[in-house]
């Protein structure tokens, strides 16, 4: 397509006349014959066009009235030459790959372009925009770290502009060490570094026109104090424990605490191994060149904490109660033990458990639960008061000596009953909400004994009452009308 023959009369040569086409190829077959037949033919593919040029080299900053200004462009395959152009007051010369660029004396700035040829194809150009200063705009952003400790070398860049040379200026105790002029240098921050400042550069045409001043602002990255301590802070004695802090990028940690820390002491996590000690303090700061942080701190004591609560708050006098205690707050090693009113009876529990069951005496009181290590203890109080009582007789065996009379009542009531041994028998009389509104503690002797109780101030209702006394409880049903 796009061929035409002018001359080909069997011979092994001919005469091509190349046309227009859409593609960017042209295609020649030969094939060779005689009266035995035709052979197999044989194709070379020609080239129509050619690829633009990948780049313009040269500055990109020229001064008016400069001559012979050297340009560039990367190879083309299969180009047969090249075309520069230019606009703006210049005129540039060249038909290869290199050209040179006269600039006059009204250059402003303009663009320079060149394309690729073959035969009669011309290739689209490639551009490189030309001006004849350079501006801040130009020389982009400085990139690097804007935070520096003591000591530290710090590359900053600028974008790469041909034609410019480039002066930094850098924060008091700092200065450039390699790369003065240049758009990429290295900066050292002496060992006495810690203050605030800028890190500037400024890029200076051939021409000798500057930029103003591009600037970023340089801190010291000093540590920032831990935010929390995590870890064991009570029932510490004779006990290891592992406290950590959050990890800071490129900081090590500095730890104090009242035990030995075993292995590492710089990091974000350390394992201490405690003796007997009353209390103390974990503290950590993190620090680097820069300096360290403020120390965060967390009170620690060898002791343990007291349960966080005793449950229930109410008894009645005579009735088993189990009282039980949460101590899932109670950290490291440490033994449990009861306390309660000699006036309860012991039933089950207790001892070194969360809960002991009683039978409750006569009176309100006091239930308390120690916790304790070799190096002190702490109490729970739970202040336990009559109510929610239930209103209930004795057994068939015990009523039988345990009498109450006139019931009903108006003005006094007499209590009867039996001791087996002399002591003493506590008499209280409850309201039906379990509170005590009398109460008598009697000197009994061996066999029967009687006691009167004035009840004519008592509200007209229902009561229980109660004795107490080595026999055991004895409850009856009154009523005052």
């Amino acid at each position: 397509t796009g061929v035409n023959f002018l001359s080909a009369d069997g011979s092994s040569t001919m005469d091509v006349e190349f046309g227009a086409t859409a593609n960017s190829t042209y295609v020649i077959r030969v094939e060779a014959s005689n009266a035995c037949g035709t052979s197999a033919y044989r194709s070379v593919m020609i080239r129509r066009s050619v690829s633009t040029p990948a780049t313009v080299i040269g500055n990109a900053v020229a001064c008016a009235n400069t001559n012979n200004v050297a340009y560039s462009c990367t190879p083309v395959s299969g180009a047969d030459s090249y075309e520069w152009t230019i606009t703006g007051d210049a005129t540039v010369t060249g038909t290869t790959e290199n050209a040179t660029v006269n600039f006059g004396p009204a250059w402003t700035g303009g663009t320079l372009c060149v394309a690729s040829k073959v035969g009669c194809f011309t290739s689209p150009t490639k551009c490189m925009n030309i001006s004849s200063s350079v501006t801040a705009a130009t020389i982009g952003a400085i990139t690097g770290t804007f935070t520096a400790c003591p000591n530290a070398v710090l590359t900053y860049s600028v974008a790469q502009v041909s034609g410019v040379t480039y002066a930094w200026t850098t924060p008091s105790n700092s200065s450039v060490t390699q790369g003065a002029g240049t758009n990429s240098v290295q900066v050292t921050f002496q060992n006495n570094y810690n203050n605030v400042g800028n890190i500037c550069v400024t890029a200076t045409s051939s021409c000798g026109v500057s930029t103003a001043p591009k600037c970023k602002t340089i801190t010291p990255s000093a540590p920032k104090r831990p935010a929390s301590i995590t870890g064991a802070t009570s029932g510490l004695c004779n006990n290891s424990a592992t406290y950590s802090v959050a990890p800071q990028a490129g900081m090590k940690f500095q730890w104090t605490t009242p035990g030995t820390i075993i292995g590492s002491d710089s990091t974000e996590t350390v394992n201490v191994q405690y003796g007997a000690f009353t209390t103390g303090q974990v503290c950590v700061s993190a620090y680097n060149s820069c300096g360290s942080s403020a120390t965060r701190c967390v009170p620690v004591k060898g002791a343990p904490v007291a349960a966080a609560s005793i449950t229930p708050g109410l008894a009645c006098a005579g009735q088993n109660v189990t009282f039980t205690a949460d101590t899932t707050n109670i950290q490291g090693n440490f033994t449990l033990s009861w306390v309660y009113p000699s006036a309860a009876t012991y039933v089950s529990g207790g001892g070194n458990t969360n809960d002991v069951t009683v039978t409750w005496g006569p009176t309100a009181g006091n239930v308390i639960l120690m916790s304790a290590n070799a190096c002190g203890s702490a109490s729970k109080v739970n202040a336990v008061a009559l109510g929610g009582c239930r209103l209930g007789e004795t057994d068939n065996q015990q009523a039988a000596s345990f009498n109450v009379y006139p019931n009903p009542a108006n003005d006094y009531i007499i209590i009867e009953w039996t001791a087996a041994t002399q002591g003493n028998t506590h008499i209280v009389l409850t309201d039906i909400s379990g509170k005590t509104v009398k109460e008598n503690t009697v000197n009994n002797t061996t066999g029967s004994n009687s006691v009167s109780m004035d009840v004519k101030m008592l509200p007209k209702g229902i009561y229980l009452l109660s004795a107490i006394n080595n026999n055991g409880v004895m409850n009856k049903r009154v009523v005052i009308q």
